[in-house]
């Protein structure tokens, strides 16, 4: 029998678990995205906190501070990258966790 025929013959559950597992796939494909996207985020922020914390002089015989540092600026721009860090840290949590539970094969309990 082909292919094309036994799909037209297949069961009414067959069908439905072949278009349950495409679509299980999709999903969790998707989620993982999402957990994926938010870890290069905190990746992103770290890096930039790296940066605003080089406050090296530009050369290494220079012993001098930047000229171009500017306290209030740093400040905040630290807190805000440190805010951003724990919101994103929360999203990615929920995200994991929801990952888990949908996808991990865990039972609900």
């Amino acid at each position: 029998m082909s292919k094309f025929k036994e799909n037209l013959v297949k069961s009414n559950s067959d069908i439905k678990e072949m278009r349950a597992d495409a679509l299980a796939l999709q999903a969790e494909r998707a989620k993982r995205r999402i957990v994926e996207k938010l870890e290069d985020e905190i990746i992103d922020i770290d890096t930039q906190i790296s940066r605003l914390n080089d406050l090296s002089p530009k050369n290494k015989t220079d012993l001098a501070y930047r000229e171009d540092f500017n306290a209030e600026n740093w400040a905040s721009t630290l807190q805000q990258l440190l805010e951003k860090k724990q919101v994103t840290a929360i999203k990615l949590k929920i995200a994991e966790e929801s990952y888990e539970e949908w996808f991990g094969g865990k039972e609900k309990k």
